[in-house]
């Protein structure tokens, strides 16, 4: 009997854990300073993700912004480094399906120990084109807000983004 409870409490702390606003970053190490370019979004998108064109294009703008400070600059493609992003909508959506989208299977166990993302999950994923290698993940858990007017919507996604990015540096 006390087996069941054990094992109901430590679900429970892994459920209450896995609802809550949370950040995860993977930092293999710097990008050149140079160009950037998003990587192409397949069709069609599958359920878990946003499928907004005005939402996915104030993340786009928002991730420009900030990859801009850090010295990056946007082109249409074949920059220093592949760009590509998933807002999750569903919940419990597992790690390794946002990575099969995303492109890497690598990235599972480092970004996300808790192995599945929720609905309100950005997930930023930087790649060195001339290496493939994965060089950030980053992931930022947040409620959505619905019906909210653009400009706050906007807001919050910087914020999001902008978390999301906070480890991604660039060298010279």
């Amino acid at each position: 009997m006390k087996t069941i409870i054990y094992c109901l409490l430590v679900a429970g702390v892994v459920v209450a854990t896995g609802c809550s606003s949370t950040s995860t970053q993977t930092n293999v190490g710097p990008a050149r300073q140079g160009t950037f370019s998003f990587a192409p979004s397949p069709s069609p998108l599958p359920q878990f993700a946003e499928k907004s064109a005005h939402v996915q294009s104030l993340v786009q703008n928002a991730i420009t912004a900030t990859l801009e400070h850090k010295n990056l600059t946007r082109v249409a493609r074949s920059g220093n480094v592949l760009v590509a992003c998933v807002v999750v909508v569903d919940d419990n959506v597992p790690a390794a399906t946002v990575d099969e989208y995303l492109g890497n299977t690598q990235a599972v166990s480092a970004a996300n120990p808790i192995g599945a993302y929720g609905s309100g999950t950005l997930v930023v994923q930087i790649v060195d084109v001339r290496t493939n290698k994965l060089l950030y993940r980053g992931a930022v858990s947040r409620r959505f807000l619905r019906n909210a007017p653009d400009d706050l919507r906007a807001d919050r996604i910087q914020s999001v983004v902008d978390q999301a990015l906070a480890g991604f540096h660039t060298v010279e």
